[in-house]
């Protein structure tokens, strides 16, 4: 049987793949119209769209694979989309090691990621003016939180909720 936190981190890595193949059929629409001062609408919508997706998507999955986590390791989880409350919500030393793991690998600190871009979901799904989102920053945010998910580790020394 699939328990609630193996679902929220299933949901999270498929909807990454998701993006990931949005932002290379995007990649590939750019280019081919880079260089023509003629775009059909469609095109125009398909970037747009695909452009639109993956802020949503991203915000999303980043917000289960957090709920994934606070699941494990509380067995429960905050009804918010913020994703700044349910980062602090894991508490003090898995958010340690969740930036560690995010240094190593590079990048600037998860919490201010995530601070940055708390309410993205909701802003973007209620089509808030001047939304502003960077999707590396997201992306790499969301790469850190799924590997330290299933980071055999972190699943030891935090998840006391067995599945």
């Amino acid at each position: 049987m699939i328990s609630d936190s193996d679902n929220f981190l299933s949901c999270a890595i498929s909807l990454r793949a998701t993006t990931t193949y949005l932002n290379d059929d995007l990649n590939v629409r750019v280019k081919s119209i880079q260089n023509t001062s003629d775009v059909d609408s469609n095109t125009q919508a398909l970037v747009f769209g695909h452009s639109m997706s993956m802020v949503i998507l991203r915000a999303l999955a980043t917000e289960y694979v957090l709920k994934s986590m606070a699941l494990n390791i509380h067995g429960r989880l905050l009804k918010t989309h913020d994703l700044f409350e349910l980062y602090n919500e894991l508490g003090k030393d898995p958010i340690n090691f969740i930036e560690d793991h995010a240094k190593k690998q590079g990048i600037r600190e998860v919490s201010e990621i995530l601070k940055e871009y708390r309410t993205d979901f909701t802003d973007w799904r209620y089509n808030q003016q001047g939304v502003q989102t960077n999707i590396l920053d997201i992306s790499r945010a969301l790469d850190v939180l799924i590997s330290a998910a299933q980071n055999k580790i972190f699943k030891k020394q935090f998840c006391t909720i067995k599945s």
